[in-house]
């Protein structure tokens, strides 16, 4: 068996790898790259960039749709699905910075070698990869996340949707059952129902997005209910099964009663959980446990040569956070002197339309403190929506 060796090798290309491989590319590293799937990961191929403008095209028809207030007649307003698909992909493909060749080759200018495949840690310092072996003094685990599947009776037999399939669905659902009340499935119930899809969001707790602020879920709530989506918390999921017209659920409700949905697909927005076993890591003597790689503050891991970041690390599980991180671990994978991981305020937004604002600002290792930021308020106050509140404005909102 042949052995390649790298000055640098990062495991996955999403935004923690990308930003990591790039950085020790600058400082004149022969990187590797190793991806399994498609470079950029999740994010740009299934994540951030395409659902953001699945929203963004979304937000357009409606607002098309509530036109005649203002003396504007739009007398159709037809979904074209395969063509919005491949606006989407145009939108990967720009933001990758053109076809996956094109973005290969760029990259191997900048002396990062892209890697097709499946790592597996061999030792500490080797990998095997499609049958090959390499090798590399400093390595960067950054390989990312998948969907959790919730144990629900029948459901892997379902064929259900996950963020992935939506992104090659070859047509809208009639109806859809999104399983999960967080930032995902807002999102997306809002999103279908606006490309005239009939949405049922599921959530366990007793509110949707149950860490955010209580008054403005309520708020956000009255908005998703306004526009046709109907919200089902505090539910138990019982049992998921084959029909002949599509896919049923059922749940027990808050009031203990037994209910079905019949539905044409289930889509599942309920968390994401880290790539880890296919990794062997205990080849390598990488302490993690099943929910993230342990790192300490300058995001080494317990090997001194190996450092992690993303989404395999836990925490905020945010783009711009797993970007700062990949960048961080591969200056730290360098320097003689690693620096800790600065992580003190970190602002997020939840896509919906009004949009959520946030940020969270870290008082101390113990003492997170989230504060919304203008909630929509300005967009709440307007009036181009059948969905639209008077909302009090806040002086210190902007």
């Amino acid at each position: 068996m042949t052995l390649t060796r790298y000055d640098l090798m990062v495991i996955g290309a999403g935004a923690a790898g990308s930003s990591a491989a790039n950085e020790g590319a600058a400082h004149g590293m022969r990187v590797g790259l190793i991806e399994r799937d498609k470079l950029g990961g999740t994010y740009l191929n299934y994540g951030c960039d395409p659902t953001k403008a699945l929203l963004h095209i979304a937000s357009i028809r409606h607002q098309a749709q509530q036109t005649a207030m203002y003396g504007i007649r739009i007398p159709s307003a037809d979904v074209d699905w395969p063509g919005i698909q491949r606006y989407v992909q145009g939108v990967i493909e720009q933001v990758r910075g053109g076809t996956p060749i094109q973005a290969r080759e760029k990259l191997r200018q900048r002396g990062i070698e892209v890697i097709e495949g499946e790592a597996e840690f061999i030792s500490e310092h080797e990998m095997g990869i499609g049958g090959h072996l390499y090798e590399a003094a400093r390595i960067i685990i950054t390989a990312g996340s998948h969907t959790i599947t919730p144990p629900i009776r029948g459901l892997d037999h379902t064929s259900f949707l996950t963020n992935v399939d939506v992104m090659k669905l070859p047509q809208l659902p009639h109806s859809l059952a999104i399983i999960g009340g967080g930032p995902l499935g807002v999102e997306f119930a809002q999103m279908f129902r606006r490309f005239d899809v009939e949405v049922t969001l599921l959530e366990s707790k007793p509110t949707l997005l149950e860490h955010e602020d209580s008054e403005l879920v309520k708020l956000l709530e009255q908005v998703l209910r306004q526009e046709g989506i109907q919200i089902e918390t505090g539910v138990t999921l019982q049992q998921a099964e084959l029909t002949p017209q599509g896919k049923r659920l059922r749940f027990q409700d808050t009031s203990r009663r037994q209910r079905e949905l019949d539905v044409t697909d289930i889509l599942l927005a309920t968390g994401r959980e880290p790539n880890l076993a296919p990794l062997h890591l205990e080849a390598a003597d990488v302490r993690s446990d099943n929910n993230r790689i342990f790192v300490d503050a300058t995001l080494r891991t317990s090997v001194p040569h190996i450092w992690a970041a993303g989404d395999v690390i836990g925490g905020m599980r945010l783009t711009h956070v797993a970007s700062a991180q990949g960048k961080a671990a591969a200056r730290n994978a360098l320097s003689h002197r690693p620096q800790n991981f600065n992580l003190q305020v970190v602002p997020w937004v939840i896509f919906t339309d009004p949009p959520w604002h946030m940020w969270e600002a870290q008082r101390s290792s113990y003492a997170p403190v989230a504060s919304p930021i203008a909630w929509g308020v300005p967009h709440l106050r307007r009036t181009h929506a059948p969905s639209s509140m008077d909302v009090p404005q806040d002086s210190s909102s902007s």
